[in-house]
């Protein structure tokens, strides 16, 4: 095991081998970067103010926490991880975890590319979501207070969205039970497939799917329009306080209950 504090901007430090058991960091202000030679068995960085990126092998626990800074982890194994900045963007790029990942942000954008996990919760404030080829085995958990969350390449056995302003889109997506919310803001999908319920409100902002399928639909827009195509046949309850309803008329497939207070109502089915 080996602990390193320091308040200096600049320290160097040469490491005796390439394969230790723990690395524990504290700093006040200062980058830290750890190189790809590395493997840990865990991880842990606590930094005030600077920028964190690592590359090294991690096989256990991942753990880095920054109050003003940028964090960027890539090509690690672990077992768990905890990436948090108050201010600060998180980056994450072929990260493979055999347990849950915990990311959260005050002020900052957060981007996942080829990540696997258990379960994931993605917490921020302001700023925006990426989560590009993302696999969690259990639950995907996403909160914003501001910005705009994009998916792409999604699978997960549970997927919940809540976001109070800011768009949501979403494409190639299959998970379970789906439960979306948008307080101030559009939610757009595209062969978005959940096997089980799909649940999607929204408060202000008009809903879009395309090419999208569930077992059964629960959509509500209290002001905006709800449209698009599903892939198989549904049994439609729509209602709309003030706009047109279009829907297909069919007494087979899964239940799809759509209602708006201020809004259009356009489905239609395709063939997948």
């Amino acid at each position: 095991m080996i602990g390193i504090n320091f308040h200096t901007p600049t320290l160097t430090v040469y490491l005796p081998e390439s394969e230790l058991q723990t690395l524990n960091i504290e700093a006040g202000t200062s980058d830290i970067t750890i190189p790809e030679d590395f493997t840990f068995e865990s991880l842990k960085i606590r930094l005030s103010t600077g920028d964190v990126s690592s590359a090294a092998h991690v096989t256990g626990e991942l753990s880095i926490e920054v109050s003003t800074g940028d964090i960027t982890v890539s090509s690690c194994t672990p077992t768990s991880v905890n990436l948090t900045s108050s201010t600060g963007h998180i980056s994450a790029v072929a990260m493979h975890a055999t347990g849950d990942l915990y990311a959260k942000s005050s002020t900052g954008n957060q981007s996942f590319r080829d990540v696997t996990c258990a379960n994931a919760t993605l917490i921020s404030s302001t700023g925006d979501k990426e989560l590009n080829a993302f696999t969690a085995s259990g639950s995907l958990t996403v909160e914003s207070d501001t910005g705009y969350d994009i998916f792409y390449n999604i699978v997960c056995n549970q997927l919940k969205v809540t976001t109070s302003t800011g768009d949501q889109t979403y494409t190639d997506v299959s998970c379970g039970a789906t439960d979306l919310f948008a307080d101030t803001g559009k939610i757009r999908m595209t062969n978005l497939v959940s096997s089980e319920l799909l649940k999607i409100k929204t408060d202000t902002g008009d809903i879009t799917l395309d090419n999208c399928d569930a077992a059964t639909v629960n959509i509500e827009a209290d002001t905006g329009d709800v449209k698009g195509t599903f892939r198989t046949a549904k049994v439609f309850y729509a209602e709309s306080d003030s706009g047109r309803v279009q829907v297909p008329h069919s007494t087979e497939g899964g239940l799809c209950e759509i209602k708006t207070d201020t809004g259009k109502i356009t489905i239609d089915i395709v063939q997948a």
